[in-house]
């Protein structure tokens, strides 16, 4: 998994200062790896503090996007980081990538994550989910 707007803190924590954007590494999903291949047209749920985010599924060139079709305001012509979202509500948060069973040993991958307020949940941003106003 492949993460863009994380901070790494001490004691495993990340601060989110901008949209946290997700994306799987294409060339680990679309490799010789058997086992992570089988995550192609698989759904996967992300959740912040046990919130379901748009649904999202790994394409058919092992790429993590939207189950709703939107394309994120980040880049929209890009095939990286389709799947971005917005932590704007101060505070510590979990952020969860929920993958199928079978795929590994665990299906649930936690993060801490601190929101700041840096980014606003307003219409500006409407292609993006948004935790918190």
């Amino acid at each position: 998994l492949v993460a863009r707007g994380l901070e790494a803190e001490p004691n495993n924590r990340y601060t989110a200062f901008d949209p946290i954007c997700l994306d799987f590494d294409p060339d680990a999903v679309g490799g010789s790896d058997l086992k992570w291949n089988s995550l192609i047209g698989a759904d996967v749920q992300i959740l912040i503090d046990g919130q379901a985010m748009t649904g999202a599924y790994v394409s058919g060139d092992g790429r993590l996007s939207r189950k709703d079709g939107k394309k994120n305001y980040d880049d929209p012509e890009s095939s990286l980081f389709q799947y971005c979202l917005l932590l704007w509500q101060n505070g510590l948060h979990t952020l969860t990538i929920r993958i199928p069973q079978g795929v590994s040993d665990k299906t649930d991958y936690s993060w801490a994550v601190y929101g700041e307020t840096s980014a606003n949940c307003g219409n500006n941003q409407i292609e993006n989910d948004c935790l918190g106003t």
